[in-house]
């Protein structure tokens, strides 16, 4: 276990993170190279074996779902060599579906020699789920098992200013994304917490990270593949693989750290982002209600027996004319009653032809019409 002094708890986040700053460079007593470079720094040998999945297991628990069915074949010896070589690549990629969402990835050196593979399935509501969080996902486990490998190696290792890895994606946009130099704000159209995770583990870590894009499904289109493209083919097999043994099954209680975001409804409901439909009824919703009682004379009450699930599918079938037919109607604003005919100076009043009353609205054409 690592000395407690090299942890620190973010603001903010209840996220454990390991920071350069906070972990001194360990000086080699001797003039030997590092096991992966020529350059004098890089990390003295290690007494012995260390243990990854112990070091992942020792990360808080609201990222143990970041890093499952790892695979590793030297306890990640060959990746700190890679990582000091500056030879250390990363690849990921994500799959989505039914709003279910997992991803794969892997690190290695050079060669496959000592290669770690791994997969998560990304927690909370279906509803979340998408293909960009599911790179944002896979691009938070390489850098759980990188924090985990340096922690796990400590004080091993005699220079962190030397660690660079590249880390390859097909996802544009979470690149894009991952590039920011300022931390996320909520009120951004691409803001996620994997994103806020992400962000706050990277600063922590004394790792430049370099992002290449990779266009995927080369192998479907029958292009020519690299060594990118080949690595991008087997983790989306990798990740389809995993979502398909995640469907069908019940979704663990995996928890994220505390969001200073949080649904208005109730304000118990921890959110990933910003829901801006489900803000925008919460804030209006009362208001709304006001005005169609004003406006229509509908109890109250009656919205609860209404099922607008299935009016608001009905309404996106239905054509383009009697959609805008049936809003006029159902909103007041239709040229049939003697109101609207008045107000466009066809009807030298505005009464009801049936009832005499002062002033016809829709509820009386909707209505009385069916009486008569």
């Amino acid at each position: 276990m690592w000395p407690p002094h090299t942890l620190h708890l973010l603001a903010g986040l209840n996220i454990m993170l390991a920071s350069s700053a906070e972990i001194p460079l360990v000086i080699p007593e001797d003039n030997s190279e590092s096991l992966g470079s020529s350059q004098s720094c890089g990390f003295m040998p290690l007494p012995d074996p260390i243990n990854l999945d112990a070091a992942l297991q020792a990360l808080p628990p609201e990222r143990h779902w970041m890093v499952i069915e790892l695979q590793d074949s030297d306890a990640g010896l060959t990746l700190l060599e890679a990582l000091t070589s500056g030879t250390a690549i990363a690849c990921s990629d994500g799959s989505s579906h039914l709003g279910t969402s997992t991803s794969a990835f892997t690190l290695q050196g050079s060669t496959e020699n000592g290669r770690i593979d791994a997969v998560n399935w990304i927690p909370r509501d279906p509803e979340d789920q998408t293909s960009y969080r599911a790179e944002l996902g896979g691009i938070c486990g390489i850098l759980s098992i990188l924090e985990a490998l340096l922690l796990a190696s400590y004080p091993h290792i005699c220079n962190l200013l030397w660690l660079s890895i590249i880390i390859s994606l097909d996802n544009a946009s979470a690149i894009t994304s991952c590039q920011h130099s300022h931390p996320p704000r909520p009120d951004q159209p691409c803001y996620d917490l994997l994103l806020d995770i992400f962000y706050h583990s990277l600063k922590a870590l004394p790792i430049k990270v370099t992002w290449h894009k990779v266009e995927g499904h080369l192998k479907k289109k029958g292009k020519t593949m690299d060594c990118w493209a080949v690595l991008n083919d087997q983790m989306e097999s990798k990740a389809k693989q995993h979502l398909r043994r995640c469907q069908g099954t019940p979704r663990p209680n995996q928890s994220l750290p505390t969001s200073c975001i949080q649904a208005s409804h109730k304000g118990k409901i921890l959110s990933t982002r910003v829901h801006i439909k489900t803000l925008y009824k919460d804030f209006t919703s009362p208001d709304l209600a006001l005005y169609w009682t004003k406006k229509t004379g509908m109890n109250p009450e009656a919205d609860k027996f209404i099922d607008w699930h299935s009016l608001g599918r009905a309404k996106q079938i239905i054509p383009v004319g009697l959609n805008r037919w049936i809003i006029k109607h159902c909103s007041g604003h239709c040229g049939t009653t003697a109101y609207k005919l008045h107000q466009r100076k066809q009807l030298p009043h505005s009464r009801c032809p049936l009832c005499e009353a002062p002033v016809e609205n829709i509820k009386m054409l909707l209505s009385k019409s069916l009486l008569y």
